[in-house]
């Protein structure tokens, strides 16, 4: 079908789906899907649209708007919306999307856990082509008038939302790394200051237990345990180059009382500071 509305090519088209009762009960579904060539200066807003929305934009650029962010659209990147909800989004440049509205079945519980509760909306996917492909294919099985079983229109749009959150998962990992790579520098050149788990995750701007997880991950030890091994190396370093007592090499290392130093050195070296030197 054409569309009348302003600012959308002529060469533009979008299909309507009206779902059986069964596939209101039993799957997700399609309510209308298209592929839109845009001319800057498209807007829409919307209070409600009774489903979710998928954007993929090809080229160009969108600002989309929601309740609770702002976030700009560049070519290469996908875009989830809970239509339920006010939004509105505007080209600012030429733009060519494909796009999806569904509903049904745990859709809900898709858009929320991909979104992170609309945290994250927008992904990108420049070097993933399994989500736009089973967009394509979606569109297409509309597009040639494929008899499409109801069924089979779910797996379609279940597994563009499984590529969806495989595309965020690795984003994560990513992101983990990145974090962690940062905080082990800040680690290398602090590791003689107090450092506590809540000033690392704090640095980071994340949760005590999200900063532990991801640096167990990545670094296959404890924040505590590499900042340990750090000191105690360091102060082996100072026990063989320096003059320093093993009083003085305790504080020097990063270390508040020389009991504990001391334990923790024979623990981690097998010789007391003083047998070591």
């Amino acid at each position: 079908m054409k569309s009348m509305e302003k600012l959308i090519k002529h060469n533009s088209n979008y299909y309507i789906h009206t779902p059986s009762s069964v596939a209101k009960t039993v799957f997700l579904y399609p309510t209308m899907l298209g592929y839109y060539y845009y001319e800057k200066g498209y807007h829409i807003a919307r209070d409600n649209f009774s489903s979710y929305l998928i954007m993929i934009v090809k080229k160009g650029e969108l600002l989309v708007t929601t309740s609770s962010k702002e976030e700009k659209v560049i070519a290469n990147r996908l875009v989830i919306l809970d239509c339920y909800k006010k939004h509105s989004y505007t080209a600012t440049k030429d733009s060519e999307v494909i796009w999806i509205h569904f509903t049904g079945q745990n859709a809900k519980n898709y858009f929320e856990y991909i979104t992170n509760n609309e945290n994250e909306i927008v992904f990108n996917i420049e070097h993933d082509y399994q989500v736009e492909n089973g967009l394509k294919m979606l569109y297409e099985a509309f597009e040639n008038k494929n008899n499409t079983s109801e069924a089979t229109l779910s797996k379609l749009i279940v597994d563009i939302l499984t590529n969806i959150i495989l595309v965020k998962e690795s984003e994560d990992d990513k992101n983990h790394n990145s974090v962690i790579e940062k905080s082990v520098k800040y680690i290398n050149a602090n590791f003689t200051k107090e450092l506590s788990l809540e000033k690392l995750a704090k640095n980071e701007n994340i949760s005590n237990f999200y900063y532990l997880h991801s640096f167990k991950s990545e670094m296959n030890i404890t924040p505590h345990q590499y900042i340990i091994k750090l000191r105690i190396n360091y102060a082996k370093h100072l026990l063989k180059s320096t003059s320093h007592t093993v009083n003085e090499i305790c504080f020097l290392s990063g270390f508040t009382n020389v009991s504990t130093f001391c334990t923790t050195f024979k623990a981690k070296v097998g010789l007391t500071p003083s047998a070591y030197r």
